[in-house]
């Protein structure tokens, strides 16, 4: 990169001399930025000499050698009519040459770049939903499934030999009514038809995951037939014919 000459009187300002190098490279703010790698903000803070803008005047000394460097200037000159600068506007000149002081306080929010915990950002809420999916999958093994009977009730009384067993449980589970698969829709109802044994009968219904904890609800179900009526009694007359000689009457009753 060729060196470029400029004269510059001593009673130019510092922040012309600077935007006037600038401008013989043919740059404009944006592209110094990227070259020196210095934030736009900075650069027109200099040029305009708006130096109460800037964190620390006295640090910005290094913004003033990298953008001098960067445009091929004469950086001992330059550094000179910064600090000259600075005096005129009334900041203390302190240890210029090796030490730079930081007077300004600077904020906590002023450390945090978006783009160097961007990927922060991105991977916390994915171990939150991760987190949130073990827990909730972990409530199979913690949790017994939901079980509700509808039908029958307990101690109910039928008089047929067929009963049918209906409630509601987890979709995810399955229904067993004394070794009995009962078919489980897909919002959780389920029903069985099941033929019973005359007198007392219990029905042990078990809702159960694959893995994990199971439900139990026990009915007790008594099948009574209805009893026919009794027949009733027939009576029945034996009658001999009066016109033979001998009479006779008989009568027979069959219960």
């Amino acid at each position: 990169m060729g060196f470029i000459k400029k004269s510059i009187g001593t009673d130019q300002s510092f922040g012309i001399d600077l935007k006037e190098l600038r401008e013989l490279r043919g740059w404009t703010v944006k592209e110094l930025s990227k070259i020196s790698g210095i934030s736009e903000y900075i650069i027109e803070a200099l040029e305009s000499e708006n130096f109460s803008s800037l964190n620390d005047p006295y640090y910005s000394e290094r913004h003033v050698r990298a953008l001098t460097k960067a445009l091929d200037g004469r950086i001992p000159f330059i550094l000179g009519k910064y600090r000259a600068a600075l005096v005129r506007d009334g900041f203390e000149i302190r240890n210029t040459t090796k030490n730079y002081s930081f007077t300004h306080k600077i904020k906590r929010s002023e450390f945090f770049t978006p783009t160097k915990y961007l990927p922060f950002l991105i991977i916390i809420p994915i171990f939150f939903l991760l987190g949130y999916y073990v827990w909730n999958e972990a409530k199979i093994f913690r949790e017994s499934p939901s079980l509700t009977v509808t039908s029958p009730a307990d101690n109910e009384q039928i008089t047929g030999p067929r009963i049918i067993i209906q409630g509601k449980t987890d979709p995810t589970a399955s229904v067993v009514v004394n070794g009995i698969f009962a078919v489980v829709e897909e919002d959780g109802s389920f029903a069985l038809n099941m033929d019973i044994p005359r007198g007392l009968t219990k029905l042990d219904i078990i809702a159960k995951r694959r893995y994990g904890l199971e439900s139990k609800l026990t009915r007790y179900i008594t099948y009574a037939p209805i009893q026919g009526p009794a027949p009733p009694n027939e009576t029945i007359r034996y009658f001999q014919d009066y016109s033979t000689t001998t009479e006779s009457f008989a009568t027979s009753t069959i219960n």
